[in-house]
């Protein structure tokens, strides 16, 4: 409920709204009725359907300064109107410029290459040493098919595929809860190791590429 609820501060939250519905479904079991479900699923929808309407009924203003002069009047750090802001006066085809320019070329290869592969190696790890229900990989699928737009219209790459191994860590571990996710062989304190030192040294960049210390840095930052 609260991440619906979260589709009116972000328009990715929106998106996400199969894999709310996919984790009621999966988990329906564990819901002490089955009419709360669906009161759940049917909040969730139309929330979300709410927050998309809004969104695409207010999709391009004519200019961001009211909006950057009353949050900066209220003592939010200007950077603030550097990011989802400043696109609020532009169309579409400038974030598919932007895409296009960054990322359909030789020399993006690598950073890309670079941000699949560590995103994928957790993942790929889990899914080799486990049995998934079919329900459970189609939900899988299915949310993180229904991201991929974002990818033609931004360039915030790296955030996209975070919220993707989010959605996929999420789903299992309901998998897990309600029996559709079993292990095929056990995962080694080896491989943990390693995914908790990549996860700790290296995280992906908010765009594209990897920032090194990533999650001790975020760590640092919070314990000063």
């Amino acid at each position: 409920m609260i991440l619906a609820a979260g589709a009116w501060g972000h328009i990715i939250n929106v998106l996400m709204a199969p894999l709310f519905l996919s984790v009621l479904w999966i988990g329906r079991a564990r819901f002490p009725t089955q009419s709360s479900v669906v009161v759940l699923g049917s909040t969730v929808i139309i929330l979300c359907g709410h927050a998309l309407f809004s969104a695409l009924s207010h999709a391009q203003i004519s200019s961001t300064d009211p909006i950057c002069d009353a949050l900066t009047q209220r003592g939010i750090h200007p950077a603030i109107c550097e990011g989802a802001i400043s696109y609020l006066d532009k169309d579409s085809s400038h974030g598919l410029k932007k895409v296009a320019d960054k990322f359909l070329n030789t020399e993006a290869l690598p950073d890309i290459a670079l941000l699949m592969g560590l995103a994928l190696l957790a993942p790929i790890i889990f899914v080799l040493q486990h049995h998934i229900a079919r329900t459970v990989a189609l939900a899988t699928a299915l949310s993180g098919a229904a991201l991929l737009p974002l990818f033609f219209v931004a360039v915030d790459w790296g955030r996209f595929v975070s919220v993707q191994i989010f959605g996929f860590s999420v789903l299992m571990m309901v998998g897990y809860l309600t029996g559709a996710v079993r292990e095929k062989r056990q995962i080694t304190p080896g491989q943990i190791l390693v995914c908790l030192v990549i996860g700790l040294i290296f995280s992906i960049g908010h765009v594209k590429g990897v920032s090194t210390l990533g999650a001790l840095s975020s760590l640092y930052l919070i314990l000063q």
